[in-house]
């Protein structure tokens, strides 16, 4: 009986099988950090990506300085970046973002964001802004918006034809108050003159003008 010729086998076997174990312990290692840093690869690329997208998502459509000339409003405009119906849904609802941005020092608030109806905004004085929105057949939302506190009040425009030429346009204010007048709003505007604040209607009757209503705004009440 070779016992040494045995003795060498086994050894050579178990050599063997330390030197495989090894192996497989650091390869294991080794793509395991290859993994690892891949997937930290696609995390930074992901989060940049994100914010690129966030940035360049965004189109201004309108801005308007205030009267006194330290702020402006800015409407932008979302893109779509989803994929789902739900998704598209929740899209329009919120397509459009408002932002006061101050100059001195330079900074930039979101205050308001509205739907794919929505009209351009416009400044009542220096703290306010006010905007159309969607109503239905006939009438017009018309929201008012503090810039400060960001608080929303909605009013409502009708307009009924009363003749063939004619129309009546019925105003109920964002203070529960009610004014009807003759003719049909064309336009919205304001005007600030000497430190008051008006909110302004141009109307029109069988496509002529018919003069302007004017209402003073005070912040907190709108007076004929």
């Amino acid at each position: 009986m070779n016992l040494k010729g045995d003795f060498q086998k086994k050894l050579a076997i178990v050599i063997v099988f330390i030197v495989f174990a090894c192996l497989n312990f650091f390869l294991g290692f080794y793509l395991k950090g290859q993994i690892d840093h891949k997937i930290s690869r696609f995390n930074f690329t992901k989060e940049v990506s994100l914010k690129t997208q966030n940035t360049n998502s965004l189109t201004k459509v309108h801005s308007e300085v205030s009267p006194d000339g330290l702020k402006e409003i800015i409407l932008y405009e979302k893109s779509f970046t989803g994929n789902t119906q739900e998704e598209y849904h929740n899209y329009l609802a919120n397509q459009h973002i408002f932002a006061v941005r101050e100059f001195d020092p330079w900074n930039e608030n979101e205050i308001f964001l509205g739907d794919e109806m929505v009209g351009y905004p416009h400044w009542l004085g220096n703290d306010f802004i006010f905007f159309t929105t969607r109503c239905g057949t006939g009438c017009r939302g018309l929201e008012l918006v503090n810039i400060h506190s960001k608080e929303s009040k909605g009013a409502v425009i009708t307009t009924t034809p009363i003749s063939k030429d004619g129309y009546e346009t019925n105003f109920r204010d964002w203070f529960g108050h009610e004014y009807q007048f003759s003719g049909s709003d064309k336009n919205l505007r304001s005007v600030y003159l000497n430190g008051k604040v008006y909110l302004i209607f141009e109307m029109w009757n069988n496509n002529q003008s018919i003069g302007e209503k004017k209402f003073l705004f005070t912040g907190n009440l709108l007076e004929e």
